[in-house]
């Protein structure tokens, strides 16, 4: 790659004007292993030639990481956020949701903008899953508010629990048998509870206390799950001409809704650019007129630099405490 640049390394063989590309660009996978390989690289410039960045020839090229086709329309979608923005401008064509048997009708843009409301609930809640079971964090966002001035009420969030409790009870098999003891933070002036429930012979253990309820996500789940609830009444149904499906809870809509986005797509995830044919690759990734690039700039090689000392440095903590906040947040891994 340096004989390729032409440019030497270092800061005393390092010529700029050497460089035979106006436009170096870096092209890895969509997927966790190409972002790992791009911050590699991208360490490797801010270190060893930082005036390439700052003279702005260094880009990251945005290969697309699914192939959506329905019959001969095909379309290459960037990330699982515009795969799923396109489903549900798909899916809500000519839909109808009626909140209960007498509602009026809510249609098009307002449909689709309670669909994306529900999808936000559904990330909120997968974040703070990592943090509390994420069956317990459901009904509990589902029960009611509940923030810091309960955890200060032992009594208050007694009650809360225990109603937390009956609920699971109702939908939960018998064998799931959950437990849950409340404990005093004295320190801080506050109680928290530890919960332990079954599933399929395996314990599961987590903790409800200020560290999550204190958190802005929570607090914005809390308003978004019962913003939406109201949403949702006896008989609420969606319609689509003569078809009809019950809607029970907002996860019913937002899984109707895609469901029918999908219907007869055909959809490809890539897991490398190795899975594309030559002109799959020209036409997404490599041709200037239909491509995308991302210029690089000081600020992105700083965060690459800072993770790469962070997963690569002799300090074991800072690399503990990075997997473990980050290893939860994994999805789609290719192995």
């Amino acid at each position: 790659m340096i004989t390729a640049l032409g440019t030497g390394i270092g800061k005393e063989d390092f010529d700029i004007a050497k460089l035979r590309y106006h436009k170096i660009v870096i092209m890895t996978d969509a997927d966790v292993d190409g972002a790992h390989i791009r911050t590699l690289l991208l360490t490797f410039f801010y270190r060893q030639m930082p005036e390439i960045i700052e003279r702005g020839h260094l880009y990251i090229a945005q290969p697309p990481l699914y192939r959506v086709a329905r019959g001969k329309k095909v379309k290459y979608v960037a990330n699982d956020e515009e795969l799923f923005e396109f489903l549900l401008v798909q899916g809500g064509e000519g839909k109808e949701y009626y909140p209960d048997r007498d509602a009026r009708p809510i249609t098009g843009e307002r449909l689709l903008s309670l669909v994306r409301g529900v999808h936000r609930l559904q990330r909120l809640r997968a974040r703070l899953s990592q943090r509390l079971d994420g069956k317990l964090l459901k009904l509990l966002l589902e029960t009611g508010k509940l923030n810091l001035k309960t955890l200060r009420q032992r009594e208050r969030l007694e009650a809360r629990i225990h109603a937390l409790a009956q609920q699971f009870d109702n939908v939960s098999r018998p064998d799931e048998a959950l437990r849950w003891k409340i404990h005093e933070d004295r320190s801080e002036g506050v109680f928290w509870v530890e919960f332990n429930r079954r599933d399929h012979g395996r314990s599961i253990h987590s903790r409800l206390d200020k560290d999550l309820v204190a958190t802005a996500e929570f607090g914005e789940a809390q308003k978004l799950c019962a913003s939406l609830q109201a949403m949702v009444h006896d008989g609420a149904y969606l319609a689509h001409g003569e078809k009809r499906w019950a809607v029970e809870h907002v996860d019913d809509l937002a899984r109707l809704v895609e469901q029918e986005g999908r219907r007869g797509m055909n959809i490809q995830r890539y897991k490398g650019l190795g899975e594309m044919d030559p002109e799959q690759l020209w036409e997404t990734t490599m041709n200037p007129q239909n491509r995308t690039l991302l210029q690089v700039t000081l600020e992105d090689v700083v965060t690459a630099d800072e993770t790469f000392a962070t997963l690569m440095g002799d300090a074991v903590e800072p690399r503990r405490r990075f997997i473990q906040s980050n290893a939860l947040k994994v999805r789609n891994l290719d192995v």
